[in-house]
């Protein structure tokens, strides 16, 4: 499986938006204000890249699959918290 690297410019352009916590050749953290940002957004009805384009990310720099992931994971990480 290949993995998409990340620029020194893509990477100092993530590390500067504030919904974001750390960032690598390979992986970008996002903060968790972000992950429930992005829940309530998606919930309201709000599509994945939609939200994250809306918060300063362009998906064509991150990839849909990775935003794709994302979304599985944080819907996923909701739904287990909720009681």
């Amino acid at each position: 499986m290949s993995r998409t690297r990340f620029s020194l410019k893509e990477m100092e352009t993530l590390k500067e938006n504030p919904w974001v916590s750390s960032v690598s050749a390979l992986r970008v953290q996002y903060s968790e204000e972000f992950k429930k940002h992005f829940i309530e957004e998606y919930e309201a009805g709000k599509k994945p890249t939609e939200i994250f384009r809306e918060c300063g990310f362009d998906p064509k720099v991150l990839g849909y699959k990775r935003i794709e992931r994302a979304t599985y994971r944080w819907k996923r990480m909701d739904v287990d918290t909720e009681d």
